[in-house]
């Protein structure tokens, strides 16, 4: 499994990145933040990777067995991040081979960095790629990717493109911008943009009331300030139907759900972090329909080959970066309270404190040995939710039978 590519002449990894937690938005699904809010989630830590660390932890040895990378936060944005020019420069001198992809909302930076991404992106033969998270137009962008300014955004991304940098982007679909699928094309064409995929946007899920509601959206003081619905055509969750009557409103640690007119138009903005009981985990009712499904785990089977290795800002390593955001949130639900007792101690799993090959092993031995078995006798919450018979991931991106008129990945020039 993970650890047999450190010896494998033929397999490579692909690694995903997250270079720092910092980031200039406030994204009201992201889990950087209260759910709803633009409040940083107290149980975050603001972290961020140096170039001497990248060094220290991917000497030449290793970077040859890369493959492809991606430089995609979870909780932060590659651009955010002091050394993140060097970084790339690093690997791709290192390994000229790697396919490096780097998501950003590129609502920050220089003009000058731009141009010198871009240049770098030429120079690899497009071996170096950004990929904007552009999600409409001045109108309806902000409604998501709120404090990203327009007029920075489009800058920054011509600046990049005629350059000669190599420019995709990636259009989350909610219900204030699903009209904009077809339009959107000609603007990204007209900034540079190559290539544009649509995907459909998690986190208005209720699973345990088998639904799909709004989310209520507050600002820094706790004022409501809108819903942030779903697209109910372009819906990852398509299987739970979506009850336009309920929305969804955070209380600072959980969600809870609340009649569309009774949404408060006040939240408390005190946030503490809970305490997780570890030892209060239902085995015997959570996620017991999926129990016994084949896992096709996406680590292995997606990016086109290569096996997905996660490390994050504080050098933290997991099997995928589902895993990761599950395990850095600290989710109180069961899914996070059975990763913490899986991935603990966690100094075993931190590239700082442990060998990558004593990690590796550590996944065969805690996460893929485990597939066969019950969750109670340790096979992975996430790894049913996410790649079980219900696999979420593989249901992201539209196709063809989605919006005929549109293309899982639309190339525009």
């Amino acid at each position: 499994m993970w650890s047999e590519i450190l010896k494998s002449s033929d397999k490579k990894f692909h690694f995903h990145i997250e270079l720092t937690t910092k980031c200039n938005s406030a994204c009201p699904l992201c889990p950087r933040f209260v759910y709803g809010t633009p409040h940083l989630n107290p149980r975050i830590k603001l972290n961020e990777l140096s170039l001497s660390d990248i060094k220290k932890w991917f000497p030449s040895n290793l970077v040859s067995k890369i493959g492809s990378m991606n430089f995609c936060g979870n909780f932060g944005d590659p651009i955010s991040c002091k050394d993140m020019y060097p970084i790339i420069e690093y690997f791709h001198q290192t390994n000229p081979t790697i396919n490096i992809e780097i998501r950003t909302n590129g609502g920050m930076q220089s003009e000058k960095m731009w141009k010198k991404l871009g240049k770098l992106s030429k120079l690899s033969k497009r071996k170096v790629k950004v990929i904007f998270s552009v999600d409409g137009d001045e109108e309806t962008n902000e409604l998501y990717r709120r404090n990203v300014k327009w007029d920075i955004l489009t800058r920054n991304i011509k600046a990049y493109t005629n350059a000669g940098g190599w420019a995709w982007q990636e259009f989350l679909i909610f219900n204030h911008n699903q009209h904009q699928i077809e339009e959107i094309q000609t603007l990204s064409k007209s900034m540079g943009i190559e290539t544009i995929s649509f995907k459909k946007a998690f986190g208005f899920e209720d699973y345990e009331n088998n639904r799909t509601r709004s989310v209520a959206v507050y600002d820094k003081k706790g004022d409501f300030e809108y819903l942030l619905k779903p697209s109910i055509d372009y819906n990852h969750n398509h299987t739970k139907p979506f009850d336009k009557n309920i929305v969804a409103v955070t209380d600072g640690v959980g969600v809870n759900n609340f009649d569309k007119k009774d949404v408060p138009k006040k939240i408390n903005t005190n946030f503490d972090i809970c305490h997780i009981d570890f030892d209060d985990i239902d085995y015997k009712t959570y996620y017991n329909e999926i129990e016994k499904s084949k896992i096709d785990c996406s680590a292995f089977i997606n990016h086109h080959g290569d096996t997905e290795v996660y490390l994050n800002a504080n050098g933290d390593v997991r099997p995928c970066c589902h895993i990761g955001v599950e395990l850095d949130r600290n989710s109180t639900d069961n899914t996070g309270k059975q990763l913490k007792n899986i991935f603990s101690p966690n100094k075993e799993y931190n590239i700082k404190s442990n060998s990558l090959e004593n990690i590796l092993k550590l996944f065969d031995e805690k996460i893929a040995s485990n597939w066969e078995k019950t969750h109670e006798e340790g096979r992975c919450f996430k790894c049913s939710i996410q790649c079980g018979r219900q696999n979420v991931v593989d249901n992201l991106y539209l196709d063809y039978e989605d919006v005929p008129e549109v293309e899982v990945i639309k190339t525009l020039i």
